[in-house]
């Protein structure tokens, strides 16, 4: 009787009347949006039950029912109304509004990873660009709340050089009046490699100057080789060149006074060919800063053991530097140039050098027409001491490129597809290690 005398007390402004009075579904709809930006959950959840007793596949009610749920702290009954609304729902702005509802009950709920899935589904039903940009914001909200950090990465890319192959057919060792030929296996083979990556972050809550967290990690590469690279290395599988690896790690972050002190520890295993390639404990420390308003800065340090299981004599103790510095352009485009130097001391003449990098990224903070756009560019350099095919060593230089083209107008649960172009050039002393590199990946990224 209380919820049919506020109907009566908010339609006519009286408590008798001549005669019945009737109300529409859709004023008692209007009714229960009023109690609930009032304040009044109850009211707002009974006339939104109603509503559902009167048609169970009213998928507004559904909607409305949930929220008001919710906001009562009854986030079970708030997913059971916002499930049944979705399944019910058939015009967009009713499945972006049992989406979202959803979400707002499952993060109520403290299951935050779910409600950034239902997020998604409601960035992909969103009737309106204003809808998506509510959407993408709670997910930028929820993800910031969350411990549990999950990541997916695949592409698809055919390559003129799967094995990193010599592209000489010969070897001729400086010195000596000999040229032998390189077999076909030896020889760049071309073909397509299919990438798939995972990565799961656990967050531990943070303090005022501090954050841990937990990171688990796979991916993998598969091969298929061209009919012309079979023609060429009949024994070759492209299982033969499949690559996998999967990382443990834990890291820590600490407010320092120049910045932020970054500082991790890393066990991993990585196969090749399907058979267990080598075990290593990677530590890493950096530290980061702003140097400026549109300038900001990156040292760092790592140290890593490398545990051959292929050949012990293989195994290598490595330790790198790397530098690097961000900078944010007037018009918002974003620059960073990158160096690194590594030393890898090993017994294999093979393993033991000494390398260099230097790298140039640019990506452009506004979309060319339909397009989002990246570049980079970068040198490096390796010495080997020993080689066993040179008296004098081994030098190596390596120039590669990329370019980067993201359709981010084209989505599907906030993921748009993004086209990587690479070309790779490695000259050598050792025409053994003579390579080139052209590649198309075809991949997928989270747009927020």
């Amino acid at each position: 009787m209380r919820i049919w005398a506020v109907l009566v007390l908010l339609i006519a402004g009286q408590v008798t009347f001549a005669k019945p009075v009737g109300v529409s579904p859709q004023d008692m709809l209007k009714l229960a949006f009023v109690a609930l930006n009032s304040g009044d959950a109850a009211t707002a959840f009974e006339l939104a039950a109603a509503l559902v007793a009167r048609d169970p596949g009213d998928a507004v009610a559904l909607i409305m029912q949930s929220r008001a749920a919710r906001n009562q702290g009854r986030p079970d009954l708030a997913r059971i109304a916002a499930r049944a609304a979705w399944q019910v729902a058939d015009a967009p702005d009713e499945r972006f509004g049992a989406a979202m509802v959803m979400a707002q009950a499952l993060s109520s709920a403290g299951r935050r990873t779910a409600a950034q899935y239902w997020l998604r589904r409601a960035v992909q039903a969103a009737p309106s660009p204003e809808a998506r940009a509510l959407a993408v914001r709670d997910f930028g909200y929820v993800k910031s709340h969350n411990p549990l950090v999950l990541e997916f990465d695949a592409g698809l890319a055919p390559s003129s050089n799967i094995n990193g192959g010599s592209a000489s057919s010969t070897l001729q060792i400086p010195g000596l009046p000999f040229v032998f030929a390189l077999s076909g296996d030896a020889q760049a083979l071309s073909g397509t490699e299919a990438t798939l990556g995972f990565s799961a972050r656990y967050r531990l809550p943070p303090t005022a100057t501090s954050a841990t967290e937990f990171r688990l990690s796979a991916n993998g590469r598969h091969s298929w080789l061209s009919g012309e690279a079979k023609a060429q290395a009949p024994a070759a599988e492209g299982s033969d060149y499949d690559f996998a690896a999967l990382e443990l790690g834990v890291g820590r972050k600490v407010a320092v006074p120049v910045g932020i002190a970054d500082m991790a520890a890393t066990l991993g295993r990585n196969w090749y060919g399907g058979a267990v390639l080598s075990d290593y404990l990677r530590l890493n420390l950096g530290i980061s800063g702003a140097l400026s308003e549109q300038l900001s800065g990156l040292v760092g340090l790592s140290l890593e053991r490398q545990a051959r299981q292929d050949n012990a004599a293989r195994s290598a103790n490595l330790v790198g530097v790397t530098g690097g510095m961000g900078m944010a352009l007037a018009n918002g485009d974003s620059l960073r140039f990158s160096l690194m130097a590594r030393n890898t001391q090993s017994g294999s003449a093979e393993i033991d050098h000494r390398e260099a990098s230097v790298s140039l990224d640019w990506n452009k903070a506004a979309p060319v027409g339909p397009l989002r756009l990246g570049a980079g560019i970068s040198l490096a350099t390796a010495h080997y001491d020993r080689s066993p095919y040179s008296r004098d060593g081994r030098a190596d230089q390596r120039l590669a490129a990329s370019l980067v083209l993201g359709l981010e107008r084209v989505s599907y649960f906030g993921f748009s597809p993004e086209l990587t172009i690479t070309a790779a050039r490695t000259h050598s002393n050792v025409s053994l290690y003579e390579s080139r590199d052209v590649g198309v990946a075809l991949g997928f990224r989270s747009a927020f």
